[in-house]
């Protein structure tokens, strides 16, 4: 947590992103619960575009978690107190500028988060960022 990459995405476009935060357990909004025998992860992120174009990406898409026995999560469709102000999924950053993300996980209550993968254009890209969470 806390490190800061540098990724390339499929079209050469180069990228910095930061894993800022993990936030476990995080809580529902209003009306959201967490279904029995699972709990919410925020993964807060910032992107910053380090090419001299208009970068535009899905992080909903380029994130994963995975957890000590190797299961792979990918974001929920759901809102968390902790994203609040951090939006998650779709995002367009002109050269130069970055954008804060934040992205909700549904996993098993008993397992622990080892690791918070990012894959710039959802996969496509022979590059891919993998941090170490506490």
């Amino acid at each position: 947590v806390g490190d800061t990459l540098d990724l390339v995405t499929a079209s050469s476009k180069h990228l910095t992103v930061t894993l800022t935060q993990v936030v476990d357990p995080a809580h529902g909004a209003a009306h959201v619960t967490v279904p029995h025998g699972r709990r919410f992860v925020a993964v807060l992120l910032r992107i910053t575009n380090t090419s001299q174009q208009d970068l535009q990406g899905d992080a909903a898409a380029n994130s994963t978690l995975v957890d000590s026995s190797g299961r792979d999560y990918v974001p929920a469709s759901v809102t968390l107190n902790e994203c609040k102000g951090a939006p998650s999924g779709h995002f367009r950053v002109a050269a130069g500028q970055s954008t804060s993300m934040c992205e909700p996980f549904e996993v098993h209550g008993s397992t622990s988060v080892t690791k918070f993968q990012f894959y710039p254009t959802a996969g496509g890209a022979s590059d891919f960022g993998e941090w170490l969470v506490p």
